[in-house]
Formats: structure tokens, C-alpha cells, sequence
């Protein structure tokens, strides 16, 4: 749901060179109101991991909302590990726990809303935060930046709502887009549909009946975002934000053992090797010759056949692997390597710096 995390996009004259967006709106709750106060508390969370480590630099955040009134969400979030809880201490795990105990479902959702409420607010009030902004997305504004950039790149993989604004505004023939889209084999989904379609089959109709609106239109098949794992080697064990998800996302802590102390990045947690499926999906369309994929073609079936993802012999491009592989760097060489990009100069300026915040977004 965030769609864009910026560093000051634009030069002196006011004119965008480069503009990369990240978007992910799939909902953390089917209540519209609790996903609103989800979002911007995880807005905050994002602007606050990414001030420690951005040299003063101002943050900002804007927040794709109104396309959370068009989600329908085929997942049971009770199956989801709760990123959120991973970065808070132990009051505050505490206090959440003793909201999702309520057995009233209406008191239980305002009690968490409030906790929500109440880790954003603290958040906003962080001294770090003092020059941090997270907003409501104005698409029009964000249209007008579009225009004026050199090349934008959008990276996503939820609803395609966001995609279907963007192209009813006119603006999608300035954008190249790469989507992580589900499997090509039905047979290994949980849902009728995939589950970026899922979200909102009518705008994911509309989007693939107009993909040829964009400069660029790709996608990576999960199955290939998930082939790749990367070294943890170098990582610093105090590594903020990142090194917490990675050990509640990736390596199954508890956000109880994080907040006391008891799971630590040690140096046995370094040998591992982990998968980063959107990191993948990045590094795939920015330095494709670090990972290798063929360059095949899909289409997607009516939606009366279940909008299955099918192969074709021309359509949409999709990069896939044949096998599985490891990148033989270490994440921060990874991340030096993506600083370098010309063609990203914008976005990942200073990426080592505050990785921890734009990689909490990649994994």
C-alpha cells in the first residue's frame, strides 16, 4: 500500500530525472477503517527505520488509500506472521495481545485500532521523525511527477488498482512496469485466483487488456523471485529494522524473543542463505546480469477460465529461471552495487545508509 518512499526525487530545477516506485495495497484487515490506521502506522514505521540511517535527509511517505476501498482480501491474516509486531518492545507486543484477546469482534477492533493509533502517534513524535511526512497519495500529484521524470520504474506485485489509475490518468506510457505475479501452475495457488488478481479481478482484467499502455511490462513468476537466496555475511547483528524481519519473517523468532533479546543475528545466522523475492524481482530488471533468467511469454486466460497466467508465443514478457541459485555476494555488496546504478542514481542514493528501511519493504 505504500507507493512511494522518497529522498528528495526531485533536482534543483525541480525536474525528476529518475522515479522509482514501490506499491504493495494489499489490506491488513477486511475493516477499511483498521486498514487506514494499519497503513499509516506502518508509513511511520517505514519513516522512522529510514531516519536513523538517512544523514537528516527528509522522508516521505504517501499512502495509495482510496484503493483499499476497492480490495477484497482472499487471505486469512491469521496465517500471516505479523511483521508490525516485530520492531515493537514488549509493552507494546503486550498491549496488542490483550486486544486481539477481546472476544467482543467490535470492541476487539477498536481496541486495536487504537493500538494503532497510539504506536503512530508515538512514532510522529520521535525527534528523528521531525522533518518526516507520511500523506495521503494525491494522484494527480503524483501524475504531475510522473510526467516530468526522465524514466520511472514501478515495481509491484499486489492489486493492480493502483496500475489501473495510473493508465485512466494517462500517464502509463512513461512508466516501465515489473510486477511479481503468483505461479503458472494452478495447482500449487491456495485461491481461485491469483492473488494479485484476487485482490480486485476487475481492475486486474482491465490492467492486462491495456498492458501494452506501458513503456515496459513485465513480470517475474514467484516461482523465480523465490529461487534466489543471498548471504547474510556482513550484515551488522545490530542491523535494525532488517535484521529483526529477518529474524521474525525469515527465520520464524517470535516478536517476544526480538523485543527481550533472545533472537539475535549471531554468527551462526550469518552462514544462512535467504530468499528476498522482491529484492530478486529489483535486481532481475536493474542488473539482470547478476541473475540469469530466460525471457519467456504469457498471457492471461478470460476471466471466466479464472485469469490463469498462460503461456503464449507473444504477450506479456516474463523472466523466469530454470533452477534455483544463490548470488555469491553479501547483502551490503548487493546494496553498494544497486547505489552505483546510474540509471537509479534517485532512488538508491545513499541505498547503503538506509537499506534497513527500503529492504523492509523487499522482503
Amino acid at each position: 500500500m505504500t507507493v512511494a518512499s522518497e529522498r528528495q526525487l526531485a533536482d534543483q530545477h525541480d525536474r525528476l530525472k529518475n522515479l522509482v516506485l514501490w506499491y504493495n495495497d494489499a489490506p491488513d484487515s477486511d475493516n477499511v477503517a483498521s486498514a487506514i490506521a494499519i497503513r499509516k502506522f506502518y508509513g511511520w514505521d517505514q519513516a522512522t527505520c529510514m531516519a536513523q540511517a538517512s544523514a537528516g535527509d527528509p522522508i516521505q511517505i504517501h499512502l495509495d488509500l482510496e484503493s483499499l476501498k476497492t480490495l477484497k482480501s482472499p487471505v486469512n491474516l491469521r496465517l500471516h506472521r505479523q511483521d508490525e509486531l516485530f520492531s515493537r518492545n514488549e509493552k507494546e507486543i503486550k498491549e496488542f495481545e490483550d486486544a486481539m484477546s477481546i472476544p467482543n469482534p467490535a470492541h476487539r477492533t477498536q481496541h486495536i485500532q487504537e493500538w494503532y493509533r497510539a504506536c503512530t502517534s508515538r512514532a510522529e513524535r520521535r525527534p528523528e521523525n521531525q522533518d518526516n511526512a507520511v500523506y495521503a497519495l494525491d494522484i494527480d500529484w503524483l501524475c504531475d511527477r510522473i510526467k516530468k521524470a526522465k524514466e520511472v520504474r514501478l515495481f509491484g506485485g499486489a492489486s493492480l488498482d493502483f496500475l489501473r489509475r495510473l493508465i485512466l490518468k494517462g500517464v502509463a506510457h512513461k512508466i516501465r512496469c515489473h510486477l511479481q505475479v503468483g505461479t503458472y501452475n494452478l495447482s500449487s495457488n491456495l485461491f481461485p485466483y491469483q492473488f494479485n488478481i484476487a485482490l480486485n479481478p476487475d481492475a486486474a482484467e482491465y490492467v492486462f487488456g491495456h498492458y501494452e499502455d506501458f513503456e515496459e511490462f513485465t513480470v517475474v513468476a514467484s516461482r523465480t523471485a523465490q529461487s534466489v537466496k543471498y548471504r547474510l555475511l556482513g550484515l551488522d547483528p545490530n542491523f535494525s529494522l532488517l535484521g529483526k524481519r529477518i529474524m521474525g519473517y525469515n527465520m520464524g523468532k517470535t516478536p517476544l524473543e526480538i523485543a527481550k533479546g533472545e533472537a539475535t543475528l549471531d554468527s551462526e545466522s550469518f552462514q544462512h542463505k535467504l530468499g528476498m523475492p522482491d529484492l530478486t524481482m529489483i535486481i532481475i530488471h536493474l542488473r539482470p546480469d547478476l541473475i540469469k533468467c530466460r525471457i519467456k511469454f504469457v498471457g492471461i486466460s478470460d476471466r471466466s477460465d479464472g485469469m490463469i497466467y498462460k503461456r503464449k508465443r507473444s504477450g506479456i514478457k516474463s523472466y523466469e529461471m530454470k533452477e534455483k541459485s544463490s548470488l555469491d555476494m553479501d547483502l551490503p555488496d548487493i546494496f553498494a552495487v544497486l547505489a552505483a546504478e546510474r540509471r537509479t542514481r534517485v532512488a538508491f542514493a545513499r541505498f547503503e545508509r538506509y537499506c534497513s528501511g527500503l529492504l523492509g519493504r523487499f522482503i
